[in-house]
Parts: structure tokens; C-alpha cells; sequence
């Protein structure tokens, strides 16, 4: 059992010691445009090809492309099938076809309550509803009342052009405007991520929550850095509760990515920048990161850890190679062990088998002396005459 327990010994010792003396692992970096052009994407890729020395790429590759990636408006899509709605909508007002008109307003307003809410969606909702009033107009007084008035509130600046409208329509449209509506309330609540309400294009505060509104009809939508945008159209009577109930979806992680480098590009300061910073990298899994940013007429870098200080100052790039860029983000060597690792000393051999140890030879032939002499005394001292032996029919 011993000779076996040796070479296990040394075996665990000497593995102990290589997994010592092997490379630390990698520190993984992210390599971030914040430029939002293609130059600052260019020179990104640069840096994020010339990780060495200890330095690794974020693993997930999607993701690690979306670090760089040109900013492609995520509602760009639902704009573009939006404003075919409303032209398909003024199309068919246009041939007295409100009927048509009614169906591709509406489309096109439950379509654009998936895009993220910003002044640019909110006045193009204002021109789909607007559309619905005056497709309601001529049949329906209360509907196109309950839609100018929504119109007041997502644009409330809105003025209407006598060359272009009939007086009835714009007594109408600016008759909605006035008067108290009375208020109700909207019970709003969330299944998902979503975080932040929007109502009629003005944040109404974190989700769940129960809002008050002027009575008629409103646009609800809700977002959050982390979901999918996702809203409804809500009608609401004046002292009534409207209990609205939406689900919102996780959004993919590299439109998460691209939302929080939009919020990089768009910080008033490095305050506001390091937070964008540090909440993506947490995303991506990471604690340090090199930025390429604008510095003056040239491109930059400027290296960013999680501890102190943070988010160092700008390099021009133009005097700097990637490996002299990444120099401060490699780990540095191990300190030399002062405490070697020593072999434990070998067992003592083995002594003789135990049948030829002296302590056994020697009672061995003690005891053999004792036999002898024992045997020898009884024969010695025996009587003659008797005899324990049966002659079987012989003589004596």
C-alpha cells in the first residue's frame, strides 16, 4: 500500500504545481464606437482584432459586433409601413372613400404604438387621428369630437389652414379644444420588462400605475431600456376607471446594445457617459472597455474600467498603434513564487520479510533447543519394563 501511495502523492504535488505555473485567464475586453460613424466602426474593429497579451474578445460574437455596428433606427421599419398607412388613409379621403380611410388610419395607429415614443412618432400619430376625424366628420359628430380632441393633446399647437379645410371642419376641430371633458383614470398594468408609460406622447411615470386623464380617448404605450415597445388605444368616461392590461417582450440583446451606445452618444457628460458605459458592460460581461471617440478633428480612445477613476481622458489616435492603446489594459505578470513547492522526501526502503528477521531466527532456534532437549530427557528417564506397544500375536 505504500509504493501505491507514493506515486499518487507525487502525481497530485506535480499537477498542483503546473496548474500553478499556467496563464491567468484572459481579461475580456469590449471595444465600443461611440462616434455612431463609420470611421469610429472601422477603427473599433481595428483595436477589437488586436486584443493580445492576456486580452480577450467578448465571447458572444453578436454582441460583440453590436459594440460597433452602425445605429440603425429600430423603428425605421415600423415608420415606413406607418406612413403608407396614412397615405393610403388620405388616398381614400380624398376620393370620399372614409370607409377605406377609417381602416387604414386605424392600422397605421395600432402600428406605430410599437415604435419608441419620441416627438417625431408622436406628431405622426396626430396626423393619423387627425385623418380619423375627418373620415368621421360627416356621419359621426361625437367619434370625430373624441379624435380632434386627441388631436389637441398629442399636438396641442396644431392650427388648421383655412385654404386647405372647410370652416365646419375647423369650428369642429378647434370646438373639441374647448370645454372641460371631465377626468377618469386608466389602471395600467405591465407583464414584462416594460418600466416607463407614455400617454398621448408625454411620459406618465413608472409602470404599474393609475393615471388620471381628461375623458375621451388616449394612446398608451409602454417601453423600458430592456423591452419591446408595446401600447394601446384606450377610451376613457369621465369619472370612470379604464383598466388597461399589456404585455411587453424582452428585446433582443443587440438592440439593448444599441439602445445603450444611443445613450453614450447622447450624453451631456462623462458622468452620464461612464454610467452608459459601466451598464454595458455589465450586459456583455466585462470590467474594462476602450472607447473610439471624436478628439477634435481626429478619432480618439479613451479606456474605461470598472474602479477608480473610471473613464480615463482622450488619445489621439493618430500617435498611437491598438497594441499601445491596449498596453494599460493587460494584466500584469505574476509575482515570482518565493515559495517553491518541494517534493516530500522518500520513504526509508523496505526492510527484510519478516521470516528472516533476526528476532524470528533466533526463538525459532530456541525453540528447537527446547524440543531436542525435552525429547532427549524422556527417552533418558523412561522405565524399561514398560511399554505402551501391542505385539500383535508376536514374542517378546
Amino acid at each position: 500500500m505504500l509504493r501505491r501511495a507514493v506515486p499518487t502523492t507525487i502525481a497530485v504535488v506535480i499537477s498542483t504545481a503546473v496548474a500553478s505555473a499556467a496563464p491567468p485567464t484572459p481579461r475580456v475586453v469590449a471595444v465600443i464606437d461611440a462616434t455612431g460613424d463609420a470611421d469610429g466602426a472601422a477603427l473599433a474593429m481595428r483595436i477589437g482584432a488586436e486584443l493580445h497579451d492576456g486580452l480577450a474578445p467578448i465571447a458572444d460574437t453578436p454582441a460583440a459586433r453590436a459594440l460597433y455596428a452602425p445605429l440603425l433606427d429600430e423603428d425605421a421599419a415600423v415608420i415606413t409601413e406607418v406612413r403608407a398607412s396614412l397615405d393610403q388613409a388620405e388616398e381614400a379621403l380624398a376620393q370620399f372613400n372614409n370607409e377605406s380611410a377609417l381602416g387604414a388610419a386605424a392600422t397605421g395607429e395600432t402600428r406605430l404604438l410599437s415604435a419608441s415614443p419620441r416627438a417625431s412618432v408622436t406628431e405622426l400619430l396626430s396626423n393619423l387621428v387627425f385623418t380619423e376625424g375627418l373620415a368621421r366628420f360627416p356621419t359621426d359628430p361625437v367619434g370625430t369630437r373624441f379624435a380632434f380632441a386627441a388631436v389637441h393633446r398629442l399636438t396641442p399647437d396644431r392650427k388648421l389652414d383655412p385654404k386647405h379645410f372647410f370652416p365646419e371642419v375647423i369650428e369642429a376641430y378647434e370646438a373639441s379644444g374647448r370645454g372641460d371633458p371631465g377626468t377618469g383614470i386608466i389602471d395600467i398594468q405591465v407583464d414584462g420588462p416594460a418600466a416607463e408609460i407614455w400617454i398621448d406622447g408625454t411620459r406618465a411615470g413608472a409602470a404599474p400605475a393609475q393615471v388620471a386623464v381628461a375623458g375621451g380617448i388616449h394612446f398608451v404605450s409602454v417601453t423600458g431600456d430592456d423591452a419591446v415597445t408595446t401600447g394601446a388605444r384606450v377610451r376613457v368616461d369621465a369619472g370612470q376607471t379604464a383598466t388597461l392590461h399589456l404585455t411587453a417582450a424582452r428585446a433582443d440583446l443587440t438592440t439593448r446594445i444599441a439602445r445603450m451606445r444611443r445613450k453614450l452618444l447622447e450624453a451631456p457628460d462623462d458622468a452620464a457617459r461612464a454610467a452608459a458605459i459601466a451598464s454595458i458592460a455589465k450586459t456583455v460581461g466585462t470590467d474594462a472597455a476602450v472607447i473610439v471617440v471624436r478628439h477634435g478633428d481626429a478619432l480618439g480612445t479613451r479606456i474605461w474600467r470598472d474602479q477608480a477613476p473610471g473613464l480615463g481622458g482622450a488619445v489621439a489616435f493618430a500617435s498611437s498603434t491598438p497594441r499601445q492603446v491596449l498596453e494599460p489594459l493587460v494584466p500584469p505578470p505574476p509575482p515570482p513564487d518565493d515559495h517553491p513547492i518541494r517534493l516530500p522526501p522518500p520513504p526509508p526502503p523496505p526492510g527484510p520479510p519478516w521470516w528472516k528477521r533476526t528476532w524470528v531466527r533466533e526463538a525459532a532456534a530456541i525453540s528447537a533447543i527446547v524440543i531436542v532437549g525435552t525429547v532427549a530427557t524422556y527417552a533418558a528417564t523412561r522405565d524399561p519394563g514398560s511399554s505402551n506397544v501391542t505385539t500383535l500375536g508376536f514374542p517378546k
